[in-house]
């Protein structure tokens, strides 16, 4: 009977080990888990801070780019009728043009070549033809810029308005009395 108990003596130490290595294991799976999941969060939050910061830093970078760009534009309108002060507004705003075409994406790119166009034509024959064409080009251009922004709230393109506001309104003799 001695030899059964310790046999059962046996059988039970080695059961106990059992479940005490199965404990310790499922210990250790559980601890390895965790630091598992706090490193994979740790590293998604990283991941996702990093590209909303450098993703405000671009959208900052190119809102400089687009207020050069507006700013050369309406010094070239403005300056309609003065020799000296164009020529200083469209090589302002030919360089804003070239800097804007290496983060502006396709469409708005597409959009500055026709205003490009337009703004020769009106430079060369301010007729209210070529004006209301290149308003039309300037109301797409600004509309697509705060598009590429993510401005909100969103634009609806049918009721968007936008006017330069400048002198080039002005004829030539309003001018000439200034």
């Amino acid at each position: 009977m001695k030899k059964i108990l310790s046999m059962s003596d046996s059988l039970q130490s080695t059961t106990d080990l059992v479940f005490t290595s199965t404990n310790i294991i499922a210990a250790l799976i559980g601890i390895v888990g965790t630091i598992l999941v706090a490193l994979l969060t740790s590293w998604l939050t990283y991941h996702f801070t990093r590209k909303a910061r450098l993703e405000a830093e671009w959208r900052i970078d190119k809102l400089k780019h687009y207020q050069e760009l507006m700013s050369g534009l309406t010094y070239v309108l403005d300056n309609l009728d003065y020799d000296v002060e164009l020529a200083k507004g469209i090589v302002k705003y030919l360089h804003a043009a070239n800097m804007v075409a290496l983060v502006a994406p396709q469409k708005v790119i597409t959009l500055l070549s026709d205003v490009n166009i337009i703004l020769d034509k009106v430079i060369k024959d301010d007729s209210k033809e070529t004006r209301k064409k290149a308003i039309e080009l300037f109301r797409k251009l600004v509309l697509e810029l705060r598009n590429d922004l993510k401005i909100t709230p969103k634009d609806d393109p049918k009721t968007f308005d936008f006017h330069f506001l400048i002198a080039y309104e002005k004829s030539k003799s309003e001018k000439s009395k200034s």
